[in-house]
């Protein structure tokens, strides 16, 4: 644990801090037999068809007849290390000539752009609202 390593605190209390549950911090999952064979077959068929992301291969195992769903397919594409898109972003971020940061400039104009959308939209209606009588605003609705 990270927090007991690098403090001279117990895991016990360190776990009493962050409101943990030291079951919850100790518990190792275990896979089951169909998800086993699950992610077999996914591994399988991703090595068959390489360019296929989870999506069209949870189409594949749809027509196959297997019941999965496509979060389950997902988590257990992941578990494979089939995904490549973290490494495929941090590739094209490390070797791209683009600027990989927003300008601080372009922050100022959304914040606003957002304050005057509120103000607009927001505050003023309801400041109108807010003079009215309230038999009066109700007639006229």
């Amino acid at each position: 644990m990270a927090m007991s390593s690098r403090t001279e605190i117990s895991e016990r209390r360190a776990c009493r801090l962050v409101g943990l549950s030291r079951t919850v911090l100790h518990y190792e999952p275990k896979m089951n037999e169909p998800n086993l064979q699950l992610g077999e077959r996914i591994g399988e068929l991703a090595a068959v068809r390489r360019r296929f992301g989870y999506r069209r291969i949870h189409a594949l195992l749809r027509r196959e007849g297997s019941r999965a769903n496509h979060k389950r397919v997902y988590r257990l594409y992941r578990l494979a290390g089939l995904a490549v898109g973290e490494l495929l972003a941090f590739v094209i971020n490390k070797y791209s000539p683009l600027p990989a940061y927003v300008p601080i400039w372009a922050i100022a104009v959304g914040v606003g752009i957002s304050a005057a959308v509120g103000i607009v939209f927001g505050l003023w209606p309801a400041w109108k609202a807010a003079r009215l009588d309230p038999i009066e605003a109700l007639r006229w609705e």
